[in-house]
């Protein structure tokens, strides 16, 4: 599902982008600047040209309906190129709004070129850490605010990235765990495995030595970003019997580039974990 734009403005030629939300939303913004002194498409991307003529000001662009799965998404940004003679501080809202719900991701400093930019220092869900969404199909409307002088042109990509990980039982006992790494809190009595498969997708097995059948085989996992702690992805399963063990092999199916904890919580208090 792709939607396709262009809306041109005075004087200013400003390019960017949000490509790519798991290849369901692809926005180009492109422009110039010359500032003095004193719906829905069958296309993949939208192409927004911003002319900027005054110092200050703002402009919104209805960027019709993308449909989104459940979990976290985040808004990324590479400036790819600029040139010209001129300032610029540019900040930004990606409003998503479904007949059920409403999300709003704040972007301040989106881009600083010349001079510099001032935020809140305080994380900001969708844009500094990831933000868990609804499935469901949204209306998207970009909102962009700057302060500009000069001539000159950039080209800024914006990246609304769907997390794609998810967690889900395959079975009671992988075939081998050579080479697989033990999580940290494993014990004698119960263990968590892990291995990295694929770029995005991880093994991790988990058992827990209960001869007398006394606890009832829950395991919780939890999937954590760890450069901020963020959750993205959680599942409470039901081990296998296998006397005298509850056993279950779970698999992790991660976004290629980063890395995560993956975190097991038994009865009892035990946590398990381990890099994945």
């Amino acid at each position: 599902m792709y939607v396709a734009m262009v809306v041109v403005l005075a004087t200013v030629s400003t390019y960017a982008a949000v490509e790519t939300l798991r290849n369901m939303l692809d926005i180009n913004v492109g422009g110039v600047i010359s500032v003095p002194s004193t719906g829905l498409s069958t296309e993949s991307s939208f192409n927004i040209k911003l002319n900027i003529t005054v110092a200050e000001g703002e402009k919104v662009f209805n960027l019709g309906q993308v449909e989104l799965p459940p979990g976290p998404i985040i808004v990324r940004q590479e400036l790819v190129s600029s040139e010209g003679n001129f300032t610029l501080v540019l900040s930004g809202e990606l409003s998503l709004e479904s007949n059920n719900e409403s999300y709003l991701i704040r972007m301040p400093c989106l881009l600083s070129l010349g001079e510099p930019c001032y935020r809140v220092l305080v994380l900001i869900p969708g844009y500094d850490t990831p933000l868990e969404v609804s499935g469901g199909r949204y209306n998207a409307t970009l909102r962009l605010m700057w302060l500009a002088k000069g001539i000159g042109s950039f080209h800024l990509r914006l990246t609304l990235t769907y997390l794609g990980t998810s967690i889900e039982v395959l079975g009671v006992k992988p075939e081998s765990t050579d080479g697989w790494v033990v999580a940290s809190g494993s014990t004698r009595t119960c263990s968590m495995l892990v291995s990295r498969v694929s770029p995005e997708k991880a093994l991790a097995y988990v058992w827990v030595y209960d001869p007398e059948n006394q606890t009832s085989g829950k395991v919780t996992f939890v999937l954590v970003e760890p450069v901020h702690g963020t959750p993205v992805a959680r599942a409470e399963v039901q081990a296998f019997r296998e006397d005298p063990y509850w056993k279950v092999l779970v698999g992790a199916r991660l976004e290629p580039e980063l890395r995560y904890e993956l975190h097991a919580y038994l009865e009892g208090g035990v946590e398990l974990v381990a890099e994945v």
